[in-house]
């Protein structure tokens, strides 16, 4: 039937802005699946803050402006007419304090349902009342101490005319964070008619029918624009990072509610991370004193650099944050194969060069540079399909992107540079007339 589906283009719809959204978010490798018709699955490895996760994937992102109405005395009259159950829980303030939220007057209100509910029905069309969110004194970005009520005019510019949104990282000269979104061409004309209009106005920007700020407009804006939220500390930041990846991931298809969320500890259990760790010091150990014995001084300077590849590829998988699980594990081992086939191949090299009657360092310097362009090459080949998986994969297959790119840029230097730095010392810098090779 055409229910079913509108059912089911809706959650797969869902499940996409989701994906990107979680994607936009870092490396995590997440599993989604669909349960139903109705219920979607996700898993997110390493993820263990509910709250931001349901922040991320519940919020619609659906963004809108508004010009806030001149005259906001309805709020006086409808209080006074209809007051209130409980004048304590819902109270008229007739002037603003000039700061975070509206000139009055206003409502405001620790319910902010309670707030909605009062005003339901009460606001002639085409005005709309919405609320604001004003921080408490702990200066979070994502816990309210109350809500104040906006008075706003029909005019408008729909957020989905907008092209693009991102978070600088770091706050204005006023010291406020800010997200920098950016318009589509008929967004731009639309939102230049509108604030060249209302100069001096204030222009209220909401998100999923929140005002988050109602800046004054001091020029015309068309097709980039600011949202400014003025708070500061962590809370801020991933306040800043979340709002700008909901607004470009787009608003979600139909409404999400968060049914279920379970934190659960690693699935392998200790027994088998043991094992594990276990197998892959043991392979590790082999590999390294294989190449001390067949390779000499040369195998040792190879391990000094497998060492200091594995190393280098777990800061990197840190600084993105990334979450190590089996594909990103996968990834890992398979670039420190990579790292020890590159010292074998120059190792290999210089011995052909001895062979032929070469000198030790003319061995060296022959074995390095013939060497060079094979590893390079067969390096950026790698690094080119790993960034088309980064690129194109989802969820695990990002995971394995993650780690291949980080480990073949590691295996690179370490290859080519570091083993190459010591063993010049070791031949050039003492005047060897042989290489233990």
């Amino acid at each position: 039937s055409s229910l079913q589906n509108m059912t089911t283009e809706a959650l797969d719809m869902a499940m996409l802005r989701i994906r990107e959204r979680i994607d936009k978010w870092g490396v995590a490798e997440m599993q989604i699946a669909k349960l139903g018709n109705d219920q979607i699955q996700i898993s997110l490895p390493g993820q263990s803050d509910p709250e931001k996760v349901k922040q991320l994937i519940g919020d619609a992102g659906q963004l809108e402006f508004r010009i806030v109405a001149l005259d906001s005395s309805i709020f006086s009259t409808i209080y006074s007419s209809t007051p209130p159950e409980n004048p304590a829980l819902i109270r008229l303030v007739q002037k603003g304090d000039n700061g975070d939220g509206p000139a009055g007057p206003f409502l405001e209100s620790e319910d902010r349902n309670a707030l909605l509910k009062y005003l339901e029905g009460k606001i002639p069309a085409p005005q709309k009342a919405l609320t604001h969110c004003v921080k408490g004194a702990a200066n979070t970005a994502t816990k309210c101490s109350k809500y104040q009520t906006y008075l706003l005019d029909a005019t408008n510019v729909a957020g989905d005319q907008l092209k693009g949104a991102w978070f600088p990282g770091s706050p204005n000269n006023q010291g406020q964070y800010y997200v920098v979104f950016d318009m589509q061409p008929e967004g731009a004309r639309q939102m230049g008619d509108l604030t060249g209009k209302n100069i001096k106005r204030q222009m209220a920007i909401i998100i999923d029918d929140n005002v988050m700020n109602a800046p004054t407009i001091q020029s015309e804006i068309t097709d980039t624009g600011t949202i400014t939220y003025g708070r500061s500390g962590q809370d801020a930041k991933d306040y800043g990072k979340l709002l700008a990846i909901t607004l470009q991931s787009g608003a979600l298809p139909a409404p999400v509610s968060i049914g279920e969320i379970r934190v659960v500890g690693a699935s392998l259990g200790d027994e088998l991370i043991k094992k594990g760790t276990l197998a892959a010091v043991l392979g590790l150990a082999l590999v390294v004193l294989f190449m001390a014995i067949y390779y000499k001084v040369s195998g040792l300077v190879a391990d000094v650099a497998l060492i200091l590849n594995g190393l280098l590829i777990l800061a990197g998988l840190a600084a993105l944050h990334a979450t190590l699980t089996l594909p990103g594990i996968a990834g890992f081992v398979l670039t420190l194969g990579i790292a020890v086939d590159a010292n074998v191949l120059i190792n290999e090299r210089v011995r052909e060069e001895i062979a032929a009657g070469k000198t030790a360092r003319a061995a060296v310097d022959a074995g390095y540079d013939r060497a060079f362009w094979t590893i390079f090459d067969a390096h950026i080949t790698m690094i080119i399909a790993g960034f088309i998986l980064a690129l194109t994969g989802t969820g695990p297959v990002r995971g394995f992107a993650s780690s291949l790119l980080v480990g073949l840029v590691a295996s690179l230097f370490t290859s080519i540079v570091v083993t190459r730095l010591i063993t010049t010392y070791l031949v050039h810098g003492r005047n060897a007339q042989t290489v233990s090779v």
